[in-house]
């Protein structure tokens, strides 16, 4: 794909709708989450000049968090958990001639998570 000359940019949002169901099997009553709908920004932008283009992207594919019911079966597995993840990356190419390009990226990458469970003050009694 060959750009236009100068400056290329763009931007975008994302929906996330999560929904999550736990049917245990056996005994047990099924559960489903409580979670928020989620909007993942992303923008690039990119300059091409030339025989050479270079640019920088931002984008942010999971931050949300998941809440089962305090009452369900596995709380003491997973009750919480909240997930943040965002991507940087700078990108250069250059085109030797019309049919070969050489390219490369350099990704930063930052991630945290957070899982919360309950625990049964009684379970060894």
């Amino acid at each position: 794909v060959r750009l236009p000359g100068g400056s290329n940019a763009l931007a975008g949002l994302t929906l996330f709708q999560p929904d999550f169901q736990a049917d245990p099997v056996g005994a047990g009553d099924s559960a489903s989450t409580t979670t928020d709908d989620t909007i993942a920004p992303h923008v690039y932008w990119v300059q091409n000049e030339q025989d050479w283009a270079w640019g920088v992207g931002l984008y942010f594919p999971f931050n949300d968090v998941v809440e089962w019911p305090a009452d369900w079966a596995g709380r003491l597995e997973v009750e919480n958990v909240e997930i943040n993840i965002g991507y940087l990356s700078f990108s250069g190419a250059y085109a030797v001639n019309d049919n070969l390009s050489f390219g490369g990226s350099l990704l930063y990458i930052r991630g945290e998570a957070t899982l919360e469970k309950d625990t049964d003050a009684l379970a060894g009694f």
